[in-house]
């Protein structure tokens, strides 16, 4: 096995690099989990590069990792940057007597495409000493330079990933042959973003078991694919929603499988709104990822139909969002705000808010603010 050390690779500078120092400096080991693609490679070689690096997607390295795990670590005696963990499981129970022995922090950072394959191979004593932090593809204030709505909803931001090379991830992952029921149920996923998800339906449409539907949803999810917002619960009486709202990680991915390549088929598309919604709760997510905090991400809807597309906890308190994918400023876009301020007429944001819409303007109506796709990130900013 021949290591990799001190590479140095050109990347763009990722908003999450700040939280890793404080992890590396308290912990023994750090897993960076996130899709392929993500950058999980380049950001783990520039701001590590001092440490040995070992790639397990490499035939030759994994082979020796398997083969002989203890010359494995003699070669890397302080501690070493290891590339999809998930592809040597077993090498977790050996970093697990490492640390136990050294009990030094920084001494292993891992990496991994799918949170839940290297959860269910990390023993017990280990968690509690590993710290994670998720790094999902560039976000738009990771760019140098933002591009259109329809550029990001159309095009990847993650290179050479296409539906096929999610498809054989899955399917490997669930050992299954059918790659046809399988890219039918992709497909099914993607025309349901923003809605409520109905597994039944969903199992039926495909041809396959409610169970079946729900154990390949937990892998697209694991697989950071889809995405489950979840709904917001309280206890003011009212009849809520209880199912969580389906989107996907990256948009371009959806419309690929909604079979929308061009501008015009996209603007033109029944799902143009779902997908501007979709581009947004994405790029949310990615704000609080990028910063190592939790995503509190909740949504509110009650037996009326009456619906806040997204409650961020701000304050230990709901915070409406709503979001919009027309280009001018319609009045019935602030609807929800007028409901949030009857239903929580006791929380601190009481007549405050958030409209993320499709057009160019960044102002306020009243104490709600108004965003477009490139303002969006100030104004979470700005509420701490």
């Amino acid at each position: 096995m021949e290591l990799q050390e001190h590479v140095r690779t050109e990347h763009i500078p990722r908003k999450i690099e700040s939280a890793l120092a404080p992890l590396i400096s308290r912990y023994p080991v750090l897993v960076i989990t996130g899709p392929h693609q993500s950058g999980k490679t380049a950001l783990v070689r520039n701001h590590f590069r001092d440490m040995a690096y070992v790639d397990l997607e490499d035939p030759e390295a994994r082979a020796f990792a398997r083969g002989d795990p203890r010359g494995f670590f003699e070669k890397v005696p302080d501690g070493a940057v290891i590339d999809e963990i998930q592809n040597v499981p077993e090498l977790l129970s050996w970093i697990e007597l490492i640390v136990a022995g050294r009990k030094q922090n920084g001494m292993f950072v891992l990496t991994g495409s799918n949170q839940s394959e290297v959860m269910k191979a990390m023993p017990g004593s280990l968690v509690a000493q590993t710290a994670m932090i998720k790094l999902l593809p560039l976000s738009t204030e990771e760019l140098p330079q933002i591009p259109s709505t329809e550029e990001l909803i159309l095009k990847s931001l993650c290179p050479h990933i296409y539906v096929n090379t999610h498809l054989e991830d899955v399917r490997r992952l669930i050992k299954i042959h059918d790659t046809a029921a399988l890219e039918r149920f992709f497909r099914l996923c993607a025309g349901r973003i923003g809605q409520i998800l109905n597994v039944s339906s969903l199992a039926d449409d495909t041809g396959i078991s409610h169970t079946t539907a729900a154990e390949w949803l937990a892998v697209l999810e694991a697989s950071y694919i889809v995405y489950r917002l979840r709904p917001f619960r309280t206890n003011i009486g009212k009849r809520l929603s209880k199912t969580p709202k389906l989107y996907f990680y990256e948009t371009s991915l959806a419309a690929r499988l909604l079979e929308i390549k061009r501008p015009d088929h996209l603007r033109n598309h029944p799902l143009r709104g779902s997908l501007f919604e979709n581009l947004i709760v994405s790029e949310i997510i990615k704000y609080y990822y990028n910063r190592n905090l939790p995503d509190n991400l909740f949504f509110y809807r009650d037996h009326r139909g009456n619906e806040i597309d997204v409650m961020l906890e701000v304050g230990g308190a709901p915070f409406p969002v709503e979001i919009k994918s027309g280009h001018t400023l319609n009045p019935d876009f602030f609807r929800a705000f007028d409901y949030y301020d009857t239903v929580f007429s006791e929380s601190p944001h009481k007549g405050r808010g958030l409209l993320v819409y499709g057009g160019d303007r960044h102002a306020r109506r009243g104490a709600v603010a108004v965003a477009n796709l490139e303002s969006l990130c100030d104004e979470l900013r700005g509420l701490g």
